[in-house]
Order: structure tokens, then sequence, then C-alpha cells
């Protein structure tokens, strides 16, 4: 097994971003950051587009399970990053 602690098991860091107008910032892994540009680049998107998107989906998801953190980490933008990287890496690895 491969491990890469430096970058993928790095500290958190904060990366400042504005979403909709608004400056906010989410708190994310070396590696994570790294993946979402290449996934915001897939999708000929910047990186604050693609984390606007993922916000405009947590926030329907968080509205619609009542709208308080009782499903989890989900709700944190930094939290939702971090899962719609995985599952976008997931879905996209060779088997």
């Amino acid at each position: 097994m491969d491990l890469r602690f430096q970058q993928d098991f790095s500290k958190p860091k904060k990366y400042s971003v504005v979403i909709s107008g608004h400056k906010t910032s989410i708190t994310v892994e070396t590696g994570f950051w790294d993946h979402l540009k290449i996934i915001a680049k897939k999708y000929n998107q910047s990186i604050a587009t693609l984390i606007s998107d993922i916000d405009k989906a947590r926030s329907n998801y968080c509205s619609q399970s009542g709208g308080d953190k009782s499903d989890g980490d989900i709700c944190g933008l930094s939290s939702a990053v971090r899962v719609f990287v995985l599952h976008e890496v997931l879905a996209n690895r060779e088997t």
C-alpha cells in the first residue's frame, strides 16, 4: 500500500473563495484541494463556481433534512466538498 502522508494526509488548510458574491472559506486537506482543482478543470469551471454548485446542492439537501446538522457533517461546506471530491474520484477511477 502506497501511503502519501505528506500530501494526502496533510493538515487541513483554509482556502478563501468568493461564491455567490460572498467571501467564504473552506478548510480541507491539500489532497482534496488538488483534486478539486482537477475536477473543476475537467468540468471547465472555476473552483469558485464548482464550490458554489456544491454549496447549492448541500443547502438543498440540508434544508430537506430539516435544516439542521442532524444528518451528520455533510451540512458543513468543507465536509460537502470532501464528500463531493471523494465521490468524483471513486466514480472516475480505473478498476
